[in-house]
């Protein structure tokens, strides 16, 4: 009976530590590394914004997955968006969009969601915020 014992807890010792190392790889996460223009910067009103975001991600529940570019007022209204599939992995990537500050907004909110498909939700996201005048 001893023996059945030691049996069954290294049996159930295996499983958890398999269980432990593929909940690790399959975390996915993001990260805005760098934003041009930076984080907290003032935005003129009506002015043309060539925003270019650096990304540090992990994708590690799927093959492939998108990162989007998605860009907000204060009030959630969409200003503009785009988006790039990205492969499973630790890895960085640059997406960029050009766009007109809303004459009516008074702040700006860049977000980057990391989703895989399949999933209702993004897995991850990330965000920074800009102000106008």
């Amino acid at each position: 009976m001893f023996f059945q014992k030691k049996g069954l807890l290294a049996a159930l010792f295996l499983i958890l530590l398999v269980m432990a190392c593929s909940f690790g790889k399959s975390q996915d996460r993001i990260r805005i590394v760098k934003s041009t223009p930076d984080e907290g910067t003032i935005l003129q009103k009506g002015s043309n914004v060539d925003l270019i975001v650096e990304v540090g991600y992990h994708l590690g529940s799927a093959k492939t997955g998108t990162i989007s570019l998605v860009v907000q007022d204060q009030d959630n209204n969409p200003i503009t968006q785009t988006s790039m599939v990205v492969q499973e992995g630790t890895r960085r990537t640059t997406l960029a969009k050009t766009f007109t500050t809303p004459s009516e907004a008074n702040s700006l909110f860049v977000f980057t969601p990391l989703s895989v498909q399949g999933k209702e939700s993004s897995v991850a996201v990330d965000r920074i915020g800009f102000s106008l005048k």
